[in-house]
């Protein structure tokens, strides 16, 4: 690991006890996503590893001069999760080492998940180190309620006594009390491991490593949308596309393809489950050109089709606009935005004018209504200001139609009127933080500041108030076609997502950031949210 040009020291201390409660993930197909501390404070956290199996804690002391501390979570007649001794915490690109120190020695132990998944110690003289492995068998979402029945196998050929007996103890995760989830179940042990040299636990189960960003959302022919618990979100991965290799890209147009053979010429927002939102099939059509060009032809034209003869969920208008049925079908999904919202329309031009283009010199038929629907979408833009949604049929969020930044992903498409730039950018610029774009604007009656407490709470601030980093993407390429984002702009975005790479979840931007503290919350690890700090570094 010497000259590892990947490590980072994450933190140190020689004289001290520190619990480090940040998050980090190693690994592709098998992750470790953990507190640095080795600590599990939620139930998402451990080495996730042959499907659903999840190793909860390494149960690791160590006994010296006749006293057990341990190195993390432990066990002796119940279970502990504290680590009493100070230590420096190096972070690669596929393992993490902890460097104890006891007295003048130091103990390293090493977690490595890439091709072979296995855990190293080095032993000082005199220091006997005991390892109790505890599992739990779930999916990610749930807690385990009854002991393992099978035991997980893994093998160490350094160890000096080996004890085979079924331990079954309660784990308690206090994050998720704070969040009003449950926050206890039951792991199990079926091994004791004793060593007075240096270990090696080896475990049966293999993983990749990671080359590219996006590699940490990969999982087979999946890409997730956040790390540790989203599944394949299509929006996430449309909106991400373009920071993706060629390779990727294909390889994700294809399963769409797929997809729309079997979904009424659709696609479903997550993958394998749900329906199909009113973005994700115009996201798909827009990323599907730009890639195939005309060879995409007949899959958009088969997309674009399903739009305009309409479904239960949406549907072309008399003024070619898109009217969306159903609430929950844009990416604000706990608000219901049912009537003609602008992102849907700007995406459904851009589509459209995709495919015309490529149409035109290919011996298509391009569709006749272009011009319509750029004459539709000046309505959007008036002099008392910019509606969120046109003909809205929720009454109640009158005020916050005014008030909602999806103008700023629409001017990506759309040009309004030169004469409204100067009110335009000034809006924009109402709604910018350098760690993302508010969801409200902050002088709206319904603006939350707080993205806390349970999930019906936070659900209220998730799109009223709460600020989101992938924004940026479209609020950036927006305002300098203003010409009004410039170097020091640029700089000063920079500065501060470098910053928030080592905030909270180690080399990675989470989903949210709180106004009133500018905290990172929401999911730990964001795709579109790195997906932005990948696009920042370009500009």
């Amino acid at each position: 690991m010497n000259g590892d040009k990947n490590m980072n020291v994450i933190w140190e201390s020689e004289n001290k006890v520190v619990r480090d409660d940040r998050e980090f993930v190693i690994g592709k197909d098998v992750k470790l996503f953990n507190t640095l501390s080795l600590i599990p404070r939620r139930k998402y956290h451990g080495l996730r590893i042959g499907g659903k199996i999840t190793l909860m804690s390494l149960g690791d002391s160590v006994t010296y001069n006749k006293k057990r501390m341990p190195l993390s979570s432990w066990y002796d007649d119940k279970y502990h999760s504290e680590c009493i001794l100070p230590h420096k915490i190096i972070l690669g690109k596929d393992y993490i080492t902890h460097k104890f120190f006891l007295d003048k020695k130091v103990i390293e132990r090493s977690i490595h998940v890439t091709n072979k998944v296995y855990v190293t110690y080095k032993l000082p003289k005199n220091v006997i180190l005991k390892i109790k492995p505890f599992f739990v068998m779930r999916n990610i979402h749930s807690l385990r309620k009854n002991a393992l029945d099978e035991p997980v196998y893994f093998k160490s050929e350094e160890a000096k006594n080996k004890i085979n007996k079924k331990t079954v103890t309660v784990i308690r995760y206090p994050t998720e009390k704070v969040r009003g989830y449950g926050d206890k179940e039951l792991m199990t042990s079926f091994t004791e491991l004793v060593f007075r040299n240096n270990a090696k636990i080896l475990f049966p189960w293999e993983s990749t490593s990671v080359k590219k960003w996006y590699d940490y959302y990969r999982l087979n022919d999946e890409i997730l949308a956040g790390l540790p618990w989203f599944d394949d979100y299509v929006r996430d991965v449309m909106v991400s596309f373009g920071l993706f290799d060629n390779k990727t890209k294909k390889m994700y147009i294809e399963k769409l393809k797929s997809y729309m053979n079997t979904n009424k010429g659709g696609v479903p927002n997550i993958i394998g489950k749900g329906s199909n939102a009113a973005d994700t099939g115009l996201l798909f059509v827009i990323n599907l050109l730009k890639f195939e060009k005309e060879k995409g032809l007949d899959t958009a034209k088969k997309m674009l089709l399903s739009y305009i003869n309409g479904t239960e969920r949406y549907k072309m208008d008399n003024d070619y606009l898109i009217k969306v049925l159903q609430p929950k079908l844009t990416w604000m999904d706990t608000i219901d935005r049912r009537g003609k919202p602008i992102e849907i329309n700007a995406y459904w031009y851009e589509a459209i004018r995709l495919f015309n283009l490529f149409a035109e010199g290919n011996g298509g038929e391009p569709f006749p209504f272009l011009n319509k629907i750029e004459k539709s979408l000046t309505k959007f833009f008036g002099r008392n200001g910019i509606k969120d949604v046109l003909e809205p049929m929720n009454d109640e969020d009158k005020e916050e139609n005014e008030n909602r930044p999806n103008f700023i992903i629409a001017l990506q498409y759309v040009t309004p009127l030169k004469a409204m730039d100067k009110y335009i950018v000034k809006r924009m610029q109402e709604f910018f933080t350098p760690r993302g774009i508010y969801s409200l604007h902050p002088n709206s009656k319904r603006f939350h500041k707080y993205y806390q407490g349970d999930q019906s709470k936070r659900d209220e601030a998730y799109h009223r108030g709460a600020i989101w980093p992938w924004l940026l993407m479209p609020y950036i390429k927006v305002m300098k076609r203003f010409k009004v984002f410039d170097k020091q702009n640029s700089k000063k975005v920079k500065k501060e997502f470098e910053t928030m790479k080592n905030e909270r979840c180690i080399n990675h931007i989470s989903e949210l950031v709180e106004p009133s503290t500018m905290r990172q919350c929401g999911c730990p690890a964001q795709l579109w949210s790195d997906a932005t700090f990948e696009f920042i570094k370009n500009i």
